[in-house]
């Protein structure tokens, strides 16, 4: 009896679906972070098909594979073109397993890539890049001036905030907070008075990212506190509606909220960053020296003033 042939399109694409994770992670399986490693069939009702290349609309959207290819344990590792093997801990690891995977899908610099074809990074390792140069700045600082009141925890919300800057980016990512939404606004479709950028849509994402997943920061040895100080890093500086900054009030500690929101000089490793990597993606001759600007940073008493400034230009 003839047989009509099986279609086994739809066989391939989920066994593709769930051998690629599994061919790049490690043969043991990772342990802990049982409440990040939520299984592909809970995660597939707020996870789509992966989205076409060029469709920054879709970066809403976040796949099994996203999910599932950077599932490690707590001492994952992530390789960029910028560095060597970066080693990340539990509380990074949980941050990224998360809606923190849409960013794969925002283009760094937006429309750009259509004159830059090499453009084509995203704000997801510009995120990793400077959570990482975040902690390389702070522990260079610790050596150099040890003195200087930096605990642990410091460190931790510091590269948290590093990882978590950009989370309230949209399509195209400045586009959109810029032409894009002016237009809205000319529209009659947003209302004109109300004032949003991707910084306030970063502290929403990151306490939607914090309640949805259940992330419990006690258990990282972390408070209430801390969270306010990761956002107000974020922010660079006072959060909406309050006066002074409340994660790190005293004038001796002012100094850590220029690491990775610079709202003084401008100075800060999110800056080093993206131009070190937009630089190398789009072809464009530039030189910086990061690592040598990091290795020589230090802070400095700030004139006529009660706290201390970032200065990399100090150390000879």
């Amino acid at each position: 009896m003839d047989m009509a042939p099986m279609d086994t399109s739809g066989m391939k694409r989920r066994q593709t679906q769930t051998t690629i994770p599994a061919s790049f992670s490690r043969r043991e399986k990772p342990h802990g972070l049982k409440r990040v490693k939520a299984s592909a069939q809970d995660a597939a009702p707020w996870r789509d098909a992966l989205p076409d290349d060029d469709e920054d609309v879709n970066a809403g959207s976040v796949t099994d594979v996203d999910l599932c290819s950077s599932q490690e344990d707590a001492a994952a590792v992530v390789h960029t073109p910028q560095s060597s093997g970066r080693r990340g801990n539990a509380h990074s690891i949980s941050s990224i397993d998360s809606q923190f995977q849409r960013l794969r899908h925002l283009h760094q610099l937006g429309a750009a890539r259509n004159v830059y074809i090499g453009a084509t990074h995203s704000r997801f390792e510009h995120c990793l890049g400077v959570a990482f140069l975040a902690e390389q700045m702070v522990q260079s600082i610790m050596s150099h001036q040890p003195y200087l009141p930096i605990t642990r925890k410091d460190v931790l919300c510091i590269k948290i905030a590093g990882l978590c800057h950009d989370l309230g980016h949209g399509p195209f990512s400045h586009v959109f907070d810029g032409i894009f939404f002016k237009q809205l606004q000319q529209r009659g479709l947003v209302d004109p008075t109300f004032h949003w950028t991707h910084e306030k849509g970063s502290l929403d994402m990151f306490d939607h990212l914090l309640r949805d997943n259940e992330i419990q920061v006690e258990e990282y040895g972390l408070d209430e506190r801390d969270l306010m100080f990761i956002k107000e890093l974020i922010y660079g500086g006072s959060l909406p509606g309050t006066k002074e900054r409340v994660g790190r009030p005293l004038p001796e500690q002012r100094f850590l909220y220029d690491f990775v929101n610079n709202a003084g000089s401008g100075l800060d490793v999110d800056k080093l960053d993206y131009f070190l990597r937009d630089a190398q993606q789009t072809g464009v001759k530039a030189s910086c020296d990061v690592e040598l600007l990091i290795q020589n940073a230090q802070f400095k008493q700030a004139t006529n003033q009660s706290y201390m400034n970032l200065d990399v230009f100090s150390r000879r």
